[in-house]
């Protein structure tokens, strides 16, 4: 679906959906990094093993604990952005899990806090 259409058919952008507005995050980063389809592949890995390095990284057993959740929500968008978007946000996911100053917020939507 071609978002631009659909926005001027008279839906603000407001109104676009998160499933719209993470297709417009990868077209962007395909615009931005764009595949030139060179290089040498990486080993793959499962979402599972993904998911107990992360734990194992985490700087805390809290932070650790939430791997899984973070690894899940990833897995689920994954398929409609390009691999190297994918691979960005889990070298994300990595830093916050191992970063120290970062408090996670105790409640849905809740941002986190720096000392």
């Amino acid at each position: 679906m071609n978002i631009v259409k659909f926005q001027r058919r008279g839906n603000p952008a407001g109104w676009a959906s998160e499933s719209s507005r993470q297709l417009l995050e990868a077209e962007q980063f395909r615009r931005d990094w764009p595949d030139h389809g060179r290089g040498q592949a990486m080993p793959g890995f499962t979402w599972e093993q993904l998911e107990r390095q992360l734990a194992d990284l985490a700087e805390s057993q809290d932070r650790a604990a939430l791997a899984s959740p973070l690894v899940s929500a990833l897995r689920k968008q994954a398929p409609g952005k390009p691999s190297e978007m994918v691979l960005r946000e889990i070298l994300c996911l990595a830093w916050t899990l191992m970063d120290e100053g970062f408090q996670p917020g105790t409640g849905p939507g809740e941002e986190g806090e720096m000392p």
